[in-house]
């Protein structure tokens, strides 16, 4: 099977993006378009560098797929990838339509013009799809029912894990400051999250809850998240006094992500409820922990303190402090849960498990 993926997001920071490609591979001859900058094979295409916004991604989509012969699937990756992957799959009427639904935006709870066109998008062409694919069961059902799908939406977890790339030349040509570098080889208790400074996701609470343990724990906040909800946490950490949390802004590269997660002990997942598509996350980021071997703390949105409770794996705990603790003590005993569960191999099993559904489905 010939296969076009569109995709408006980037391979190098998209775990999700990356196992679809995967996915697709083991289906087929697959063909992939991505907002990336560079491409290391002629089955990733890459737009112009000097076209970079949405219209000239559709329009470059729109002519790639009217130069090439047809395609046997035609797969769009979230709803920026929807118009151009549907114009392609009206004009050629053998191809079969795949949309990933990765995110659950309602038109009720989304504020902006673009993200009300999106939700009306979603809602007249994701009916029209052969196949729909949600990130849960529970987006699933709320999917099938919203959009009012003649069928339930497969499953594709977010289940990922990092790896290095070749020449990987370490963390420290990452442009991390020494200091920080420093406080990775202090033995201590090791926080990471990967959700930056987001005051949504409470990390300002999760800043305040670690303040608590000072001489035992460091925190360090991956990821750039606004700049005001930069300023906040950085003034919370002055006011506090607080030499042990730690504000790393850059976006990593998968490879430096895996070294940072490698050199501390816990990850935490947060999100907030305030939204069914946060509310019912479905959360990569968890997977990246788990993969390595880290035991996890997350807020309580019901599909993370399901999976926490269910393997053992970690503490769901809304103002973290008591899940800190709990970690500190009986560290041995969620790290070796993790360890046998051997989420790394979850990858793979995954991904096939997609490929015979959407064989069976087509």
């Amino acid at each position: 099977m010939k296969i076009l993926l569109l995709s408006y997001s980037s391979i190098k920071f998209d775990g999700r993006l990356r196992e679809l490609i995967t996915v697709c591979n083991l289906l087929g001859d697959c063909t992939y378009i991505t907002n990336d900058f560079s491409s290391d094979t002629e089955k990733h295409v890459v737009p112009p560098t000097n076209k970079r916004n949405y219209k000239s991604f559709v329009k470059f989509c729109l002519n790639f797929a009217k130069q090439s012969a047809d395609f046997d699937i035609i797969f769009a990756d979230n709803r920026r990838a929807l118009y151009p992957a549907y114009k392609i799959y009206r004009k050629q009427k053998k191809a079969k339509f795949i949309i990933d639904v990765r995110e659950l935006y309602l038109m009720q709870e989304v504020g902006s013009f673009v993200s009300k066109i999106g939700c009306l998008l979603e809602k007249k062409i994701n009916p029209k799809a052969d196949i729909v694919i949600a990130a849960n069961q529970e987006r699933s059902k709320i999917m099938q029912e919203h959009y009012n799908l003649a069928k339930l939406p497969l499953v594709f977890e977010n289940v990922r894990a990092l790896s290095f790339p070749e020449n990987y030349q370490g963390l420290e040509q990452a442009g991390i400051s020494e200091e920080i570098l420093q406080s990775l080889a202090q033995p201590k208790f090791k926080l990471i999250s990967t959700s930056g400074c987001s005051i949504s996701r409470t990390n300002d609470v999760l800043v305040r809850a670690v303040s608590q343990f000072q001489d035992s724990v460091n925190l360090y906040l991956v990821g750039s998240y606004g700049i005001e909800d930069c300023a906040a946490v950085e003034n919370l950490i002055s006011e506090l006094s607080l030499n042990n949390v730690f504000i790393i802004k850059e976006n990593l590269h998968e490879g430096e992500l895996k070294d940072f997660i490698q050199r501390c002990d816990v990850g935490v997942v947060n999100y907030h409820m305030l939204d069914l598509n946060n509310t019912y996350c479905a959360s990569g980021k968890i997977y990246e922990f788990l993969a390595e071997n880290k035991p996890v703390i997350t807020t309580e949105n019901p599909p993370l303190k399901n999976m926490v409770n269910k393997y053992k794996i970690g503490v769901a705990d809304n103002q973290y402090s008591g899940a800190i603790k709990k970690l500190l003590d009986n560290y041995d005993f969620y790290q070796k849960n993790v360890e046998a569960l051997d989420f790394r191999a979850k990858v793979s099993a995954n991904n096939e498990k997609l490929v015979e559904e959407i064989k069976a489905n087509l």
